[in-house]
């Protein structure tokens, strides 16, 4: 079984002027996405933030961000005035531009304690529309166990027709607890990487990095 050619090495994305080359997609544009979109492009990645709710497009869109500090709203709006960070609702044009898939969307638990996984599903079926291959999916909301290889992985593979590992890299990063103003928790987390192959792995390590 041959790997898909994914962003794997360092070398390929070591300084901002190669990763600039690439662009990262971000599904969910709630606390834990916009630090993920901010620390990225940071780091020199062409990031499309991606959100259903068009209110939240528009604020982007204008550099907005009310629960970043001063300093890294006024970052991320330079961003979003060099076209370095643009913000869409529309999943699948973003996914068809894009390198790198990063899932945010938030799993939500009822008062049972019962997760409810439906609208990370819906987000990953339009990912799977129009994931290209090569493209390496890194789903960083927290989930329970399994569901990355199971729920996730089948819905991907299923609307998309290509195989992980094989076609697409699949890897799970969780972010944890955030601090809603600044990146500080994300810089400072040891990060758990997992992937559905070595490839896989090593790619979203290599990606991850290069925001911390």
């Amino acid at each position: 079984m041959s790997s898909p050619p994914l962003i794997a090495k360092p070398e390929e994305i070591d300084i901002s002027e190669k990763r600039g080359n690439h662009t990262v997609s971000i599904i969910g544009c709630g606390q834990n996405g916009i630090l993920h979109a901010y620390l990225l492009a940071e780091a020199g990645f062409k990031v499309i933030c991606v959100d259903a709710d068009q209110t939240v497009v528009s604020l982007l869109s204008k550099g907005k961000v009310p629960f970043l500090k001063r300093e890294m709203e006024a970052k991320l709006r330079n961003h979003v005035r060099t076209g370095s960070l643009r913000a869409t609702n529309d999943t699948k044009a973003a996914v068809s531009q894009s390198d790198v898939i990063v899932v945010t969307v938030p799993v939500k638990v009822d008062e049972k304690r019962k997760a409810d996984y439906s609208k990370i599903e819906n987000a990953c079926k339009q990912v799977g529309s129009s994931l290209q291959h090569g493209s390496l999916v890194i789903v960083a909301s927290t989930m329970g166990f399994g569901a990355t290889e199971g729920m996730i992985k089948e819905t991907l593979e299923n609307t998309s027709g290509l195989k992980a590992g094989t076609d697409f890299g699949l890897a799970y990063s969780p972010a944890g607890v955030l601090n809603t103003q600044t990146g500080d928790s994300l810089l400072s987390q040891e990060r758990i990487v997992a992937g559905t192959d070595k490839s896989s792995l090593n790619a979203a390590s290599t990606i991850l990095e290069t925001a911390t």
